[in-house]
């Protein structure tokens, strides 16, 4: 029997595998793994501490884990759960919203409230994986057109498609190769009123140009599942916060019963196989 410690009650309540034992991470005791969350921190310190067990993500990306226990995590593996679709219909709603200026004051005129049909769109994808994959199929469905960036792209396609799309999708994975992947050499193609759709990670998008594309009013919404550039999951950046057509969530785009429940059975399951 595998005693998994788990660091987060929503995590630990969609646990069950007849394998392990689960219970809230206690740190005086030790424990075969770790399951844990967006909302926990560790540090080298800490993990040797608690008995340098293994470490079980919930999730594709694990930029919230310091670099130097990444060799003792399992992180979820996007090919293994092509069932989950919690984050690619996140970033549709909050396309959705965008386009109904969902961030307005109740009280405001029917004017100020004045919206953009979806149908007729056009629409970029930058990450042609699982998300991706099913964005494409939503965008589809609701009468648009779709043109997709994935990394046998070149520089030029990046930048044709800047300057076609109405909306920009972002869910590509998180590494040095992505880190300021859109950035201020690009502003001058970015087409005037798109809106962008980021559910992957902040630094993907350079600060400056995000904010210069907002307040220029070259974006005319910016949708993030993220609230700071630090992935630290309570922190909110002021700068951000000002700006009303800014659309924050704290990554939530993966929290619904039915995706935690796979991811956390997919990462114990390749747990186990591990350890056997």
């Amino acid at each position: 029997m595998q005693k998994i410690g788990v660091s987060e009650r929503i995590l630990l309540d969609v646990c069950d595998n007849e394998l392990c034992s689960f219970e809230m991470f206690d740190p005086a005791k030790k424990y075969d793994a770790i399951l844990i969350g967006l909302d926990t921190e560790i540090t080298l310190d800490l993990w040797e501490e608690y008995g340098c067990p293994m470490i079980l993500s919930p999730t594709t990306n694990i930029s919230y884990i310091p670099m130097e226990l990444w060799g003792n995590v399992i992180k979820l593996n996007p090919k293994e759960v092509t069932n989950v679709s919690a984050t690619a219909e996140h970033s549709f709603g909050l396309f959705l919203a965008a386009c109904r200026k969902m961030g307005n004051d109740l009280s405001a005129g029917r004017e100020v409230w004045m919206g953009r049909q979806v149908a007729g769109m056009n629409a970029a994808i930058f990450g042609y994986g699982r998300i991706g994959t099913k964005l494409k199929g939503y965008c589809s469905a609701f009468d648009m057109n779709v043109k997709m960036f994935d990394k046998n792209n070149t520089y030029w396609d990046k930048i044709e498609q800047i300057k076609w799309a109405d909306v920009i999708f972002i869910s590509m994975t998180y590494d040095e190769e992505t880190k300021n992947f859109f950035h201020m050499d690009l502003i001058d193609y970015f087409k005037r009123g798109q809106i962008i759709v980021n559910t992957s990670r902040a630094q993907i998008v350079n600060k400056e140009l995000l904010l210069k594309c907002i307040d220029d009013g070259i974006w005319s919404y910016a949708c993030m599942d993220f609230i700071n550039y630090e992935d630290k999951p309570h922190d909110l950046d002021e700068e951000l916060k000002k700006r009303e057509n800014i659309i924050m969530t704290p990554h939530i785009a993966g929290n619904t019963k039915e995706s935690l429940k796979i991811a956390v059975e997919t990462v114990v399951g390749e747990f186990l196989e591990e350890a056997e």
